[in-house]
């Protein structure tokens, strides 16, 4: 039975454009891409055993994490086993025989709003949050309005027959998003070198705790390249930390686990994995 991979939005997302480069990387043909309307959907369908893997993306260049993703971490037990990083090509899109001149409003993923702002004020365009990029120019179609415009990608303007106003209109020409693999599996083989540590902790509200964590890593050597804060759940009590080690920092955490559970009141390792070649 062919296997599925999923990830959130609609056909031509650049979600869509990362699961086709990610199963091409790993040389994988038999694999079924599935959409799922939202990451938590996407996460489920993982979860459940409907799906092997789960593509999705975890920051970006210019608009940084994405929240909705780091919001669900916290409650899933899937393990991050790759990363990928897709350069995004933002383009303008219309129904036939529309203008730029005629466009008042832009719908898209927020993301791509925020990547876009600079290009949109330019042209004094109003962003309008829309689920997916993918989406955003389907919708486009339907409503059949010049007054409207989508943000997405070429496939995705390709695969509706919208009409190109205008290309790569990121505010950052370097414009890139950092893709993250999900699966209910740990990578098989343990990964020594070149290799990335992703984890989720809360300390303890007592002082110093969060400094004494650090010191951890530090006498162990581990070298911290991501350390975020972010309040979840709508508690505004203690932060919930996401952090990406250089290193597969499994054995040195371990040594170290009674000192974590001293200073933490939740930890866990979300995945080890290898770098992407785009770093």
């Amino acid at each position: 039975m062919t296997k599925k991979v999923v990830f959130q939005g609609e056909l031509g997302a650049y979600s869509h454009q990362a699961c086709i480069n990610y199963l091409t990387k790993q040389e994988i043909a038999e694999f079924d891409i599935i959409p799922k309307p939202t990451f938590e959907q996407a996460f489920k369908a993982v979860e459940s055993g409907f799906a092997e893997l789960a593509v999705i993306p975890i920051e970006n260049s210019k608009a940084g994490r994405v929240t909705d993703v780091h919001n669900l971490l916290e409650n899933t037990d899937l393990k991050i086993i790759d990363e990928l990083f897709l350069p995004v090509k933002h383009n303008l899109w219309g129904i036939e025989g529309s203008d730029i001149k005629d466009v008042t409003s832009a719908l898209s993923h927020p993301q791509a709003l925020m990547q876009t702002d600079e290009f949109l004020t330019t042209y004094n365009i109003k962003p309008q949050n829309f689920h997916d990029t993918a989406g955003a120019c389907l919708h486009i179609k339907e409503l059949n309005d010049k007054s409207l415009a989508g943000i997405g990608s070429k496939t995705a303007g390709e695969l509706y027959d919208l009409e190109l106003l205008a290309e790569n209109i990121a505010d950052d020409p370097n414009n890139t998003t950092r893709f993250v693999i999900f699966s209910r599996k740990d990578v098989h083989d343990p990964i020594k070198e070149n290799c990335l540590t992703s984890i989720l902790f809360e300390v303890k509200n007592k002082p110093a705790a969060l400094y004494n964590l650090l010191d951890i890593f530090a006498k162990e050597s581990i070298n911290i390249i991501r350390l975020e804060s972010y309040m979840n759940n709508g508690s505004f009590k203690n932060s919930t930390f996401y952090a990406e080690l250089d290193c597969n920092a499994a054995k040195q955490l371990e040594n170290s686990q009674n000192k974590l559970e001293e200073l933490t009141s939740k930890f866990k390792i979300i995945g080890i994995y290898p770098k992407d070649d785009f770093r």
